[in-house]
């Protein structure tokens, strides 16, 4: 489970980061709106400058910050075609060390 208070804790942990990553962080969905969720944590990813979008940056910030990729949005995109969907967002799933998912929306 995600609560608000651990959620924005990582959220300006990895957004205080910003200068050395080039990457900006949000927060997004369930726990904003509800406050908790048992699914997943939906965070925003978008670079600070558009000219200078480096993903192996973004990467190993979340790496250092104990969490997995588990599901690239390529691999995600096949899925949703499957099942009638068109969409081409790009989300990464993650996972923490104990297994809670996090939904990444990549903004370009």
């Amino acid at each position: 489970m995600w609560k608000l208070d651990e959620a924005v804790a990582l959220i300006n942990k990895l957004d205080s980061q910003w200068e050395k990553s080039g990457w900006r962080f949000g927060l997004t969905g369930g726990v904003l709106r509800a406050g908790a969720s048992k699914h997943d944590l939906d965070i925003i990813a978008y670079p600070h400058c558009s000219a200078v979008v480096d993903h192996d940056k973004l990467d190993k910030l979340l790496e250092a910050e104990g969490l997995s990729c588990w599901l690239r949005a390529e691999d995600m995109h096949p899925f949703w075609e499957e099942r009638g969907s068109k969409d081409r967002k790009t989300v990464d799933i993650w996972k923490t060390s104990d297994l809670r998912r996090g939904d990444l929306f990549v903004l370009q």
